[in-house]
């Protein structure tokens, strides 16, 4: 049975929907957090949500990760508490919220359904990456005229959308809400998943979610598993250290340009879509070859 190195935070309440695909499929997957996630400027997203988004000119927000949803959350309840428990939560849930994949739209259902039985209008969830998002945007607002979208943007966000929207009539306003670090503790849950795995030393499939996760845990990967790299060699000395070779699955074509163009890395395979069932596809149609 093939382990799969899954490079994320698990689900904490249900059972994790990667975990579960990879296991319906015959797999061994493990997950570990890479990244340590920061809110920042809560209090100007707070000023947002404590308004009504159409009087402050706000046509629809862009939520593009699961982290930006988890800032958004904080935001409502914060404002909650500041309205001796009302909230904007419906107004909000009113406007269209553009994401890029069903993990994004899921997290979004349950944050809006903490706050009552609001139906968020989320839209663009089958794009699958910032590109094609974006092209949705453009469609789906082209009867709009001039209008303004808030960006929920990490510290680490690429500008694939800015600059795709930047010469339409459409208006971003960036919010930064979270930052990102390297877990402190990969190395030692790295080491702790390596010792209690199973001593087959044939491969391991590394399946990386975010191209910043890619570049911070790179070097600690390197001292447990070998890597093919763009001329299609493997590392001589990590092989000859007994090390386990790795196979790599990229989440989308961003995390694939990260690891092939930073790191040098082959990358295996790319899920055509941010889902658990597209992201197995991938590696098993490889895995069949």
């Amino acid at each position: 049975m093939t382990s799969v190195l899954l490079l994320r935070s698990p689900a904490e309440e249900a059972e994790d929907r990667y975990e579960l695909a990879f296991r319906n499929a015959g797999y061994r997957p493990v997950s570990i957090p890479v990244l340590e996630t920061l809110i920042c400027h809560s209090s100007e997203l707070a000023e947002y949500i404590l308004s009504k988004p159409r009087e402050i000119g706000i046509f629809g927000v862009i939520v593009t990760s699961k982290r930006s949803c988890e800032a958004l959350g904080a935001a409502l309840k914060a404002s909650q508490q500041s309205m001796q428990g009302l909230t904007n939560a419906a107004d909000w849930s009113q406007i269209p919220f553009y994401v890029v994949g069903e993990t994004t739209a899921s997290s979004l259902r349950d944050i809006f359904d903490a706050f009552g039985p609001y139906p968020v209008d989320i839209r663009g969830q089958h794009s699958g990456n910032a590109e094609n998002l974006a092209s949705f945007i453009l469609g789906d607002l082209k009867s709009e005229g001039s209008v303004k979208l808030l960006y929920l943007t990490g510290d680490k966000n690429r500008d694939t959308i800015t600059r795709i929207l930047s010469d339409s009539s459409i208006e971003l306003q960036l919010l930064q809400v979270y930052e990102t670090k390297t877990s402190s503790s990969f190395r030692s849950n790295l080491k702790r998943t390596m010792e209690a795995s199973p001593g087959e030393k044939i491969f391991w499939w590394i399946v990386f979610f975010a191209p910043s996760a890619a570049v911070s845990v790179s070097p600690i990967l390197q001292e447990y598993f070998a890597f093919k790299h763009n001329n299609s060699s493997v590392d001589r000395v990590a092989t000859e250290e007994d090390k386990i070779f790795a196979k790599i699955c990229a989440i989308g074509p961003t995390s694939k340009v990260a690891l092939q163009d930073d790191l040098g890395l082959m990358v295996d395979a790319v899920a055509s879509k941010p889902t658990p069932d597209n992201v197995v596809t991938a590696v098993t149609d490889v895995d069949r070859k």
